[in-house]
């Protein structure tokens, strides 16, 4: 039906990596080559753009929750306003390749860091804790939210984490 060029450079395969792909509404987002894109899933005009994301050979993972967008790459999260793509907050940490970022009633989970999500503070995203992770790896690793609990497979152990008071 359409095509969209996410990656502006012909030949680019290898050095930009495209990301995880989340629809809300009429709305498709992606990132690719160190930018957020919003395009229309009907016509497949890009509608907004802004910087976000890896600019080299990795693979960024997308949330989205209560208007916002949170993308994860190896260093940093940082939330966007879904309608402007303004960004409207940023942490920064050792979130590593390959780990999903997930939201769920306020809060955001990555590679065992846990946010509480607050849009109208300076804070958006605020770190209230972690749960063990010790030698495990949580590469590519997407939990699942049930009720009050996280529930993640790891390389060595399945986590159940009361993620709002951290146990």
């Amino acid at each position: 039906k359409w095509s969209y060029a996410l990656n502006r450079e012909v030949g680019s395969w290898g050095y930009y990596y495209a990301g995880q792909t989340v629809i809300v509404d009429d709305y498709l987002y992606g990132t690719g080559g160190g930018k957020l894109h919003k395009v229309d899933i009907e016509t497949g005009e890009g509608e907004a753009v802004a910087i976000a994301g890896s600019s080299d050979f990795s693979y960024d993972y997308m949330a989205y929750g209560d208007g916002m967008l949170f993308v994860a790459t190896s260093n940093s999260i940082e939330a966007f306003d879904i309608d402007t793509l303004k960004s409207i907050g940023k942490v920064t940490g050792s979130f590593n390749y390959y780990h999903p970022v997930q939201y769920n009633k306020g809060y955001v989970i990555c590679n065992g860091n846990i946010f509480r999500v607050n849009k109208n503070s300076e804070n958006v995203l605020e770190k209230v804790g972690d749960f063990p992770i010790g030698g495990d790896n949580f590469c590519w690793s997407q939990g699942a939210f049930v009720g009050d609990y996280f529930y993640v497979t790891a390389t060595n152990n399945i986590y159940c984490v009361d993620y709002k008071i951290n146990t």
